[in-house]
């Protein structure tokens, strides 16, 4: 199976994340996020300050968002967005990094599908999509309520019509061409190991010098992030046969 129910191949059947259409047979870097070039190649300071956490708790959350995160987007990017679109100053807000995310956030409740091989090659329709029969049965703003993407637009959203919902959720239904190291498919980028091997360390690091009395860490287990853009709970797709088969998968956000 390719497309959304296959986590390896896309719609194309290239070896990669299956929302990411990327038409290139080659691995994909890009030098911008969409519209924005705000991510930095973190600093030795950031390095450091995350070694000078407390315990592991408060250093996997400082390692993952300012020193390995950053890396992977600025590495990786993402391109091909429709800038007639988002030139819109009702939509400029989404031409950014969190086009990828909040695409995902629908993509991982069924809201998003991306076609299988079969359909992408016999019809040429091979980019993800919303399909019109959710839009019709829910409604634009219902769909953006369920997703949990409403709260997190509310303060960005212009209007107040199901024309103009319908119009943000269009922008979101695809995430366009994603290079490798800012998808699940990361480790295809040897830039990938090299960054996972330097955390490993930093964390050894202290480890080592803790247990010689150099420094002290409390090794209690735990992650901490204030990011909301992820999906908190699970969903499960056992039901849905294929990307064209609308039932939408059972999730609990209970968690």
């Amino acid at each position: 199976t390719t497309g959304s129910l296959n986590p390896f191949v896309n719609s194309l059947g290239h070896m990669r994340s299956p929302w990411n259409n990327n038409p290139s047979k080659q691995l994909g870097r890009y030098n911008h996020t969409y519209g924005s070039s705000s991510a930095k190649i973190p600093t030795c300071e950031a390095m450091s300050n995350c070694y000078s956490s407390s315990s592991l708790e408060l250093m996997f959350n400082c390692l993952n968002g300012d020193t390995h995160g950053p890396v992977h987007i600025v590495v990786g990017g993402c391109w091909g967005q429709d800038e007639e679109m988002f030139s819109s100053s009702d939509l400029s807000f989404l031409n950014d990094l969190v086009l990828l995310l909040y695409f995902k956030l629908l993509w991982r409740q069924g809201y998003a599908r991306c076609p299988s091989y079969s359909t992408c090659i016999s019809t040429g329709l091979c980019d993800c999509y919303i399909p019109d029969e959710y839009i019709s049965t829910y409604g634009s703003k219902k769909i953006l309520q369920l997703s949990g993407l409403y709260d997190k637009l509310s303060k960005h959203l212009t209007k107040q019509t199901d024309a103009y919902y319908t119009q943000v959720l269009k922008a979101l239904e695809k995430p366009y061409s994603v290079g490798e190291m800012f998808s699940s498919g990361a480790s295809y980028d040897p830039m990938f190991w090299p960054v996972h091997g330097q955390i490993e360390r930093i964390i050894g690091l202290k480890r080592i010098k803790k247990s010689l009395g150099y420094t002290s860490l409390d090794e209690t287990w735990g992650f901490r992030s204030t990011e909301t853009n992820f999906l908190t709970g699970r969903c499960d797709w056992s039901q849905v046969t294929s990307p064209e088969d609308l039932t939408l998968p059972t999730c609990d956000f209970s968690d």
